[in-house]
């Protein structure tokens, strides 16, 4: 599983579930076979400890009935799920994508901008509001290896534009940001 949007209702869903049955397990009954699925797929990832015979015995006897499949969070699950807590998101809401044009950025061109970003506190112009946030928050696009951010024309040209003075591979005057 590599798609985090896929692995993180997974391991909110054993969490929860683990903390709700006392014992830190995820019981077959608690679980669709599909999240069971995937929770084997984490389990090879190290985020998930899926229960051996012994430990399936034992919950079969505080359950009362049989075992077949039980699951928890490992260390490094735990902390997977609180890093993707935390983590910064895109902003998704449709009224403020429609604000900006897309604009996709190669790997190095997106490694520049972040640089320019770093220096905010020395530069002379200040950057444009929220620059900062969509380039914390823009979105890889693993398929054709560019980021997706949504600049506003007080984006382009309230800092962008120095950095693009800079690298002429990000943008010109003549020439705005790729589309």
């Amino acid at each position: 599983m590599r798609n985090w949007e896929k692995v993180q209702p997974v391991l909110e869903a054993l969490y929860e579930r683990g903390q709700v049955a006392g014992h830190g397990w995820t019981l077959d009954t608690e679980f669709l076979l599909l999240h069971q699925q995937h929770a084997g797929a984490l389990a090879s990832h190290g985020l998930v400890e899926l229960a051996g015979r012994e430990d399936r015995a034992e919950l079969s006897v505080l359950e009362g009935r049989p075992v077949r499949w039980a699951a928890r969070l490992t260390p490094h699950g735990r902390d997977a799920l609180t890093y993707g807590r935390l983590r910064p998101r895109a902003d998704r809401r449709p009224a403020e994508a429609a604000v900006g044009r897309v604009v996709e950025l190669i790997p190095s061109q997106m490694a520049a901008l972040r640089m320019f970003i770093s220096l905010t506190g020395q530069l002379q112009v200040p950057l444009a509001a929220r620059l900062a946030e969509q380039v914390r928050t823009a979105a890889c696009d693993h398929g054709i290896k560019r980021w997706r951010l949504h600049l506003t024309e007080e984006h382009r040209f309230g800092g962008v534009r120095a950095l693009a003075a800079q690298d002429h591979r990000l943008c010109s005057r003549s020439q705005p940001l790729h589309p």
